[in-house]
């Protein structure tokens, strides 16, 4: 593979904008075998060698990368690697040792970098590059870089080089080594605010379904925002009994084995009956799509008050949970026999699923405030 070598990280971290190597917690490793413990796989265009960044450590190695290209001008050849997942916005961190030995003929140099393409695994154009680089000292090196990727870009190619640099041998050969890999986001994200998608219904109800029910945009907002508005929910059943009608989603499940905080605005406009409420339910499940066993479920206080309240609850998502439905529902319970059949309506308004540490908990019937 022949294309230009990698800058210094001074010189990249000026183009692209890239913060300096610095400390702080390691994060999530997306390379595969960036330790190269037995094997280089799935490394494409490196060989297995037995020295080890850690002192030549008897079950571990690294890998060796050759420039072997017989061209007069600086050069570079390169062990790779393709992951697909790139966030756009994030900033991301490289790291890695590299083994320059010295008296190889020439003057070579290794580096590692991280190229940005605009599609999935590593095809479309290039977006940008993340990237750090040594001369090479005769002894194992630590190299880093990190940096954000711009708009547009969906994976990330990993480069091991092996480089040539002026004054060129083009006969002679350049081998370095390679070990302990390491790409992934600078800093874990923090967990959202919110793990229901539109559920201040700004500007519609999309993403939103119905059992047993009806539901549209109202204008009308929880805390008066003209920008946003709610939903409208009417029960369509027409039963002389207790009954409900659900509007609901399906989203991932977060992380299991934590308590979040499950609440949301309700009011429940007056001159119905006296048997009309709403409440909010959250139903967890084994499988996506909220498929397999149903692992527990959890509802709000029943509202049936003419002015926005607070429905909220605590929540413990069990572990090994893969998606959860969020429920609105507006009902009619407690309805005697015979009862006449009457409108039921409900408005909903900031539901949200979030970490225990996200929320206040409002004590049930207590107004919004």
């Amino acid at each position: 593979m022949k294309r230009p070598l990698l800058a210094s990280l001074v010189i990249v971290a000026a183009m692209f904008g890239l913060a300096p190597p610095g400390s702080g917690a390691a994060p999530a490793n997306l390379v595969s075998n960036g330790s190269f413990d037995s094997t280089v796989a799935p490394w494409a265009g490196a060989t297995w060698d037995p020295a080890d960044a850690g002192g030549g450590a008897p079950s571990s190695g690294s890998a060796r990368v050759v420039n072997d290209n017989n061209l007069s001008y600086p050069n570079a050849d390169y062990a790779t690697q393709c992951l697909n997942g790139i966030v756009v916005g994030e900033s991301y961190r490289l790291s890695g040792a590299a083994f320059v030995a010295a008296g190889q003929g020439q003057n070579p140099g290794g580096g590692l970098g991280a190229d940005g393409y605009s599609g999935p695994n590593c095809t479309g154009g290039w977006t940008g590059t993340i990237s750090a680089a040594t001369e090479g000292s005769g002894s194992w090196e630590a190299l880093e870089a990190s940096g954000t990727f711009p708009a547009g870009t969906q994976s990330a190619k990993i480069l091991l080089q092996s480089s040539k640099r002026l004054p060129v041998v083009p006969s002679a050969s350049t081998a370095v080594l390679f070990d302990n890999i390491s790409f992934g986001l600078a800093a874990e994200p923090p967990p959202p605010s919110n793990y229901v998608p539109n559920g201040s219904f700004d500007h519609n109800v999309g993403g939103w379904t119905t059992s047993g029910a009806l539901v549209d945009w109202d204008s009308g907002d929880a805390t008066g925002n003209p920008a946003s508005g709610s939903a409208r929910g009417r029960n369509a059943n027409a039963y002389t009994y207790d009954n409900h009608g659900y509007i609901e989603r399906c989203i991932p499940a977060p992380p299991g084995g934590a308590t979040y905080d499950f609440r949301g605005t309700i009011r429940v406009p007056p001159g119905q009956s006296e048997f009309i409420g709403a409440y909010l339910w959250l139903l967890m499940y084994a499988g996506p799509n909220c498929s397999g066993d149903e692992l527990g479920n959890q509802s709000t206080q029943w509202v049936s008050a003419s002015t926005w309240t607070v429905a909220a609850t605590p929540v413990t998502v069990p572990p090994g949970a893969g998606s959860v439905k969020v429920v609105l529902a507006v009902a009619r319970k407690g309805v005697p026999a015979g009862a006449p059949i009457v409108p039921v309506v409900a408005f909903f308004d900031d539901v949200s699923l979030a970490p225990a540490s996200g929320h206040r908990l409002v004590a049930p019937g207590l107004a919004k405030d």
